[in-house]
């Protein structure tokens, strides 16, 4: 964790609150039309994983267990944005071939 100014409480707290703005956002392509269903139940079932270790880091504040605690959270944010970016991508990439396959059936 970052060094802050007010302290390790205050960044805790502030991991909490990013980590729910952050799950909103990783739905918002399924709820604007730029992602498909599969996505949007992922994404959510990983933003309330995101939330639940950051909770955990929250709630551990000494020792060994918070030193845990942090790793799990950093561990899980970078599973968190490859399976996003992946599932963003495969999404995108099958929607175009179906399409492409479709307009050669019809045409």
């Amino acid at each position: 964790m970052m060094p802050s100014v007010k302290g390790e409480p205050h960044t805790r707290k502030q991991i909490v609150i990013y980590s729910y703005i952050m799950a909103v956002c990783g739905i918002l392509p399924t709820l604007l039309g730029f992602a498909g269903l599969i996505y949007g139940i992922t994404a959510l079932a990983l933003g309330l994983g995101f939330i639940y270790f950051a909770h955990q880091v929250q709630k551990n504040t000494e020792g060994e267990l918070a030193t845990k605690s942090a790793k799990n959270l950093f561990s899980f944010s970078l599973l968190y944005l490859m399976l996003l970016f992946t599932l963003l991508l495969a999404e995108h990439s099958f929607n175009i071939l179906f399409k492409l396959n479709l307009n050669m059936l019809i045409g």
